[in-house]
């Protein structure tokens, strides 16, 4: 008995043994699979971390070079520009900025009630870009006429919860991820719109978009300022057509174009018949109006490739680049038609009862191969058309050979 319970103690002992040896290594597999999670989760915590990291280094080099940007364009805006340069500095400078896969460009049109597609980039050809947008007419036209710059999602919700002068849902407008208004003083002068610089984040695409369109829309209204300067400096005021300085400045460089081309260039002189008497007559004010409305009958009357100028008092010149005589004299003939078949103020005192024109034309080269001599037999044909009675076009003759040096003067006798 005293055997058999030894014997159950030493087995005892033997199995507690063994469970416990069993026991420490559970436990250790235990903890090493604890460890070795642990370091799992640590790695991928670190590899995380390290993303962010350079996705956070990749957000400061894009702003960095988003700024750098915005430096250069500043620079390039702050000169003279039309709008057609500024158009393309801006898509450029949107597109390095925000490595932009879409870029729209519009400026508002002369009469404020539309805007104007100056420049786009990265459509397809199934894109439809509207070379007009009527103000508060689809997204674009909404966010010029609110002046908010928006993101496609806020552009969608607007869209979609019902709002009083909303734009469409459905806009077949293309969706652009962000479009800015460009304001100045209150006013909207143009739109833009980007998609891309994914690198950076929403809300700080949305600044640089906001700061690059106030940068834009100052260079904008500096531009229409400097084309109104450049305008007043080479319109005259009255007639609205070119002064004489210009107008001989463009004759000139279309004489020197023709004469590499063998193009002819059309000169067509003209002054309004008796203007002296109905001055005397009607006095100086009405007599302007005059001028001005044979201004516009010119505008209204001639091809887009002619221009006009108010030589002096009450004579006009059009040059006609690409015209020979025969078309020249057509063109004239027009010009006279229009004048006489109109009821000017107070023409009844004129004699006849109507207010008409006495023209000269010459043609380069074979009336004259320059300016002067050009001039010079127009204004000769002019004599002859007042002594053949007045309301008349007549070509100019033969060309002179003498040297001419200098321009006839303006008549002002009204003749």
């Amino acid at each position: 008995m005293i055997i058999l319970t030894v014997m159950a103690a030493v087995l005892g002992a033997a199995a507690g043994i063994g469970l416990g040896r069993h026991l420490g290594v559970r436990a250790r597999e235990q903890a090493l699979a604890q460890l070795h999670g642990e370091g799992r989760r640590l790695e991928l915590e670190s590899a995380r971390q390290n993303r962010e990291m350079e996705a956070l280094r990749t957000t400061r080099r894009s702003l960095s070079e988003c700024l750098d940007e915005l430096t250069r364009f500043a620079r390039e805006v702050n000169t003279e520009l039309d709008r057609g340069r500024l158009g393309r500095i801006l898509c450029a400078s949107l597109e390095r900025m925000f490595d932009a896969r879409q870029i729209l460009v519009y400026f508002t049109a002369d009469e404020g009630d539309a805007l104007e597609l100056e420049t786009s980039r990265g459509f397809g050809e199934g894109s439809i870009i509207p070379d007009k947008v009527p103000m508060g007419v689809g997204r674009v036209g909404w966010v010029a006429e609110q002046q908010r710059t928006l993101s496609r999602d806020e552009m969608d919700r607007i869209a979609a919860a019902g709002t009083p002068g909303r734009p469409e849902s459905e806009d077949l407008f293309p969706r652009l991820e962000f479009l800015a208004p460009m304001v100045h003083d209150g006013k909207t002068v143009g739109v833009i719109g980007v998609s891309g610089g994914d690198a950076i984040p929403s809300d700080q695409r949305r600044r640089l978009l906001r700061l690059t369109a106030d940068l834009g829309s100052i260079a904008l209204r500096s531009s229409v300022r400097i084309a109104a300067i450049s305008t007043s400096a080479n319109v005259d005021g009255l007639t609205r057509l070119a002064n004489r300085r210009h107008f001989m400045e463009r004759l000139g460089f279309e004489l020197a174009s023709a004469s590499r081309t063998g193009e002819p260039v059309s000169l067509f002189l003209f002054d309004i018949d008796h203007f002296k008497a109905f001055n005397d007559a009607n006095g100086h004010p009405l007599g302007d109006e005059v001028l001005r409305i044979t201004g516009r009958l010119l505008r209204d009357t001639i091809a887009s490739s002619h221009f006009a100028g108010r030589y002096g008092g009450e004579e006009f010149i059009i040059a006609m680049p690409g015209t020979f005589r025969g078309a020249a004299l057509e063109t004239a003939e027009r010009v006279r038609s229009a004048i006489a078949n109109h009821r000017f103020p107070r023409e009844e005192s004129q004699p006849g009862g109507d207010l008409t024109i006495s023209g000269g034309l010459a043609t380069f080269p074979e009336d004259g191969r320059t300016v002067p001599d050009l001039i010079r037999m127009a204004d000769a044909a002019l004599y002859r058309a007042k002594a053949a009675g007045r309301n008349r076009v007549l070509p100019a003759g033969a060309p002179a050979h003498e040297p001419t040096f200098a321009l006839p003067l303006p008549r002002n006798s009204g003749n």
